[in-house]
């Protein structure tokens, strides 16, 4: 094989390496916020099965919910690469605190909605009241932390935008040893 093809090869293989230096914590990322309700339902199965079934009727209405403020994460991910792309780093500073604004507003509104309609949207996803109360009781906890996890997927998404993805990776896998924590608190 000639020099010229070995050095070919190389700069072939060179996007693959830096590709997946980005991408390994983002899949890391990904699996440990799915691991939060897997814990969250873990742990609620053992304490008993109306407790499972609330977790399966309020999961996808929180889903719903952090959907919503995961725009606010993404916008700021695309804006904070292109400033910092430009070297503008004031500009990534003031994308960062205006998506972190933007995005908390956001959570607290969406929390405010699941407090105030989430009971109701329970009752008639399973038109069980004996069902729709204790999954209500979770939806509030779990409205609770939107403002937070709106945050969090910000700051996930700047630090993606700044190419540094293994902290976006270590800050969820603090957010996994948090809810475990406390799950085993506050369900055991």
């Amino acid at each position: 094989m000639s020099t010229s093809s070995r050095a070919g090869e190389t700069r072939r293989q060179q996007p693959v390496r830096e590709l997946w230096r980005i991408t390994y914590p983002l899949v890391v990322t990904n699996f440990a916020q799915i691991t939060v309700t897997i814990v969250d339902t873990a742990l609620l199965a053992r304490f008993s099965t109306s407790a499972l079934a609330a977790v399966a009727l309020a999961a996808p209405v929180y889903l719903v919910a952090i959907m919503i403020v995961r725009g606010w994460a993404t916008a700021a991910q695309i804006v904070i690469s292109r400033r910092f792309g430009a070297h503008d780093h004031d500009a990534v500073a003031g994308v960062t605190a205006a998506g972190l604004a933007a995005a908390v507003l956001t959570g607290t509104g969406v929390a405010g909605l699941l407090f105030l309609f989430g009971p109701t949207i329970l009752l008639l996803l399973s038109g069980d009241l004996a069902l729709a109360d204790p999954g209500a009781d979770y939806l509030r906890i779990l409205a609770a932390a939107v403002p937070f996890a709106a945050a969090t997927f910000v700051l996930q998404g700047a630090y993606a935008g700044l190419g540094a993805t293994r902290v976006a990776m270590v800050m969820m896998l603090l957010v996994n040893a948090v809810n475990l924590l406390f799950g085993l608190v506050f369900i055991s």
